[in-house]
Formats: C-alpha cells, structure tokens, sequence
C-alpha cells in the first residue's frame, strides 16, 4: 500500500498507554492490594500486627512494586518511541511481513507476526507484543481499508477468533478468587458464617476463571487451547505462549472465517 502520512501526539498516546495499562494490569493489581491494605492499616490500629499480617505486607510492597515498574516501563516505551520520532514529515509504510515508521530520526520495522493483540482506543492503536512491549500508532484519518489491512495482518488466532477477552477475563476472576479466599485467613472479627461465605465466592471465581479458560477454542476442530499439547515446543509462559499462537496446534488451522 502507498506510504501513509502519521502525526504523533504525546498527549493522546499517553492516555491511551494509561487506558491500556488500567483495563488489562493496573486494575487487577489495585484489586489484591485495596483488600490488603485495610487488613494490614486494621492490624496496625488494633496492635495486633501478627505474621500473617507481615506476610500480607510484604507481598503487598512487591504487588506495588511491580505494578508501578510495569506503568513506568510503558510510559518509558512510548516516551522513547516519541523522542526517536522527529520531525513532522513521519511516515507509515505498510509491507506483507512488516510495516515501517520513517522519520527523520530514521526508520523503525515492526514484523507483523511479533504482535499478539491489537489495543484500540481513539486516534490511537498500541501493538502488544508477548515481551510486555507495546508500540504505539496514530490512526487518526485511517481509512477503514487501512484499518481493515493491518488487522488482517495480525497472526495471532486470538485475536483473530476474538478470544483474548477470555484471557484477561480468567486472570481477572483468578484475582477475585484470591481475594475472597484469603480474607479469612488475614481477618479474625467476621462473624462465624462470613469465613464461608468468602470461601463460597472465592470458589466461584475460580470456576469462573476455569470456564473462560476451557472455552478458549479452535472454531474449527473445536480443540481446547488452555494447555500445550504434547510435544509441542514454546518460548514464554502461559498465557504469553497462548497469545502467540499463528496456528492451531491440534488441526493446524491459521485462517478463521467464522469467529467465536
């Protein structure tokens, strides 16, 4: 396709990388760490700061931790993606197996299938890759055929087939069950059925995260996708491996045209 014109905002790309990070990281992060923050704020004003309250602590710092180094590493990504953009005459160049950002500041090439998921938000797509990078790419004024063209250049079959919802969706209940299961062990002044009430809804949770897990599937041969099947070789964790999958393991299928 014929080089397409781009205008890069750090405004706009800022607000769509802290979108990004809320809705996929830093809300499941607040969600362990509101609950273990009252606990913990309750242990000291009751002197009563136990182990287990320590313990709670410290996984706490390291759940804060991680969650602000993950928010400075995509705001870094993108602040250096800008300062390597200069000048106004960038360009995008769309090709088969790549596609190209050209600047004065020189050329950055992007190989399609190094994408896992798309993240759109207006004016803005930020391309996810299975190394906790992203990329960000200014659509405003994108045809829908250019839309259309780069997201049928995406190999992922999550994204193809629409499943990386189901992902996010079961690491979220994941965080849910956790909550609700550990609230009985760090809480000692609930009355005597609230210990199995918080028992029940951790477990139903964490059915729930098994649910979306089971029914993450090829459309064709309907195989289960949550597992690597035997002899199969992949680089990462789950579920970065499962996000960057091109093809189905079991039948072998790489082009959906009935999406889940």
């Amino acid at each position: 396709m014929e080089p397409v014109k781009i205008q890069y905002s750090g405004q706009q790309i800022q607000k769509a990388v802290r979108s990004y990070w809320w809705t996929r990281k830093g809300s499941q992060y607040l969600l362990l760490l509101i609950p273990a923050t009252i606990i913990i704020i309750y242990r000291i004003v009751t002197d009563n700061f136990t182990w287990s309250a320590g313990i709670l602590s410290f996984i706490s710092i390291y759940v804060f931790i991680l969650m602000t180094i993950t928010y400075i590493h995509h705001i870094g990504q993108v602040s250096s993606q800008l300062r390597s953009v200069k000048g106004s005459n960038t360009t995008l160049e769309l090709c088969e197996k790549q596609f190209r950002i050209v600047s004065e500041g020189g050329a950055t090439e992007i190989p399609w299938d190094s994408i896992i998921d798309v993240w759109r938000s207006d004016k803005v797509w930020l391309f996810v890759f299975s190394n906790h990078n992203i990329f960000s790419l200014p659509t405003a004024g994108f045809s829908q055929e250019l839309e259309t063209f780069i997201i049928s250049k995406i190999k992922s079959i999550l994204f193809q087939t629409n499943q990386v919802w189901k992902v996010y969706v079961s690491m979220l209940c994941c965080c849910f069950a956790y909550v609700f299961i550990s609230i009985p062990i760090f809480i000692d002044f609930l009355s005597d059925q609230w210990p199995l009430f918080s028992y029940m809804l951790g477990f139903v949770f964490a059915i729930g995260a098994l649910i979306f897990l089971l029914n993450i599937r090829c459309p064709k041969c309907r195989s289960r996708w949550h597992s690597k099947p035997p002899g199969m070789k992949a680089s990462g964790y789950w579920p970065y491996w499962l996000l960057e999958l091109g093809k189905c393991p079991f039948c072998g299928a790489s082009k959906f045209d009935n999406q889940e």
